[in-house]
């Protein structure tokens, strides 16, 4: 577990973004907590609720978390655009 007695101080945001582009028909939101340790900024977890394709969200958070990325590492991916499952940033 993710908490002060288990010796993290962290630091969490919630936002809500698109779950695809807003054209598509069925778009709706994703609400997104993250997770991050406070002073290295390291990835700990994501929680994403919503229904469209939460997978892909939550498989770039776990490949971030297994490979120890911080939130700056994980500000510039370049990752695949496809409208129906994601938005343009």
């Amino acid at each position: 577990m993710i908490s002060r007695s288990a010796g993290y101080d962290v630091v969490t945001v919630v936002t809500v973004v698109d779950d695809k582009a807003h054209y598509y028909p069925g778009a709706s939101n994703f609400i997104i907590k993250m997770i991050a340790e406070r002073s290295t900024k390291k990835l700990l977890g994501l929680q994403v609720i919503g229904q469209g394709a939460v997978d892909k969200m939550v498989d770039i958070a776990v490949t971030a978390i297994t490979l120890k990325a911080t939130l700056e590492d994980l500000k510039d991916l370049d990752l695949a655009y496809a409208p129906p499952f994601s938005t343009a940033s």
